[in-house]
């Protein structure tokens, strides 16, 4: 199932926004059109730690049917990604978009492999 992460686009990540002290949002340079199962990598290019408050959920816009919302990002198990230590910069994800509920997990974060690619 995981097979085409490989060859899955890679975007950039050129802003990190504060959604009004409830969640941070990543916004990238093009926005990907996500359906379940696809496959995308992506990069940052700020610190997130410099820039957001610690312990808040990280969002990513993204376009989902048309439109564009903002997914929440899911480490290896599930759990939300938090702002602090979580995500660096100049590290390549590898995320797993998943339509039920809408969500982005990462394949691997802080050295979780819990998803064999």
């Amino acid at each position: 199932m995981y097979k085409n992460c490989d060859c899955a686009p890679t975007y950039l990540v050129n802003s990190i926004v504060n959604n009004g002290g409830v969640n941070y949002l990543l916004n990238f340079k093009t926005v990907p059109t996500l359906l379940n199962g696809n496959c995308i990598k992506f990069r940052l290019a700020d610190s997130i730690s410099t820039v957001a408050a610690p312990g808040l959920p990280i969002f990513v816009n993204a376009n989902v049917n048309g439109a564009v919302i903002s997914v929440p990002l899911r480490d290896c198990i599930g759990n939300n990604v938090r702002t602090g230590d979580d995500l660096k910069t100049r590290t390549t994800y590898t995320a797993i978009f998943g339509s039920d509920t809408n969500h982005l997990q990462i394949v691997k974060v802080n050295g979780c492999p819990c998803l064999k690619v």
